[in-house]
């Protein structure tokens, strides 16, 4: 088999990522419309969002475990997950906002989540849409076969 061409790809990769000006390389962001609170409001309601970096993401799911006494694995908090992520990963509205927190009479951003996306469907779709941001979907990555 003839490895040159697949050493030159990877050549050019290097090439290219050192070439590369390293503020292009950025977290995806994305707009999603809450027709609820568009509807609620009468004017379309968009939730601005980002990807969450992996070291985010990780906090979070770690933050989701409840252990028993023994150390092991007791139950998975699914929709604390889903809710840290829509935090970390909703730039507008800011979730973490002392004003919109006050207005709301939400103690935390989880409780303001709660309080703007009282629906758990709606909450999931914000979730799923920010996990397609932070590249999970079927698309992100490609398997090249040997030529």
């Amino acid at each position: 088999m003839d490895t040159t061409n697949v050493e030159n790809k990877e050549y050019d990769v290097m090439q290219m990522l050192l070439e590369a000006d390293p503020s292009k390389v950025k977290l995806p962001t994305g707009k999603i419309e809450i027709k609820r609170l568009s509807e609620l409001l009468g004017n379309p309601v968009y939730f601005e969002c980002r990807a969450v970096p992996i070291e985010k993401y990780n906090d979070i799911q770690k933050d989701a475990v409840r252990y028993n006494e023994e150390g092991g694995i007791e139950d998975i908090e699914i929709t604390d997950t889903q809710i840290m992520t829509v935090i970390a990963g909703t730039i507008k509205p800011d979730f973490k906002d002392e004003a919109l927190k006050k207005h709301y009479g939400a103690p935390t951003p989880k409780e303001l989540v709660k309080k703007i996306l009282p629906l758990p469907g709606e909450v999931n779709r914000v979730y799923k849409f920010i996990k397609k941001l932070s590249g999970d979907r079927k698309d992100a990555v490609e398997e090249v076969k040997n030529s």
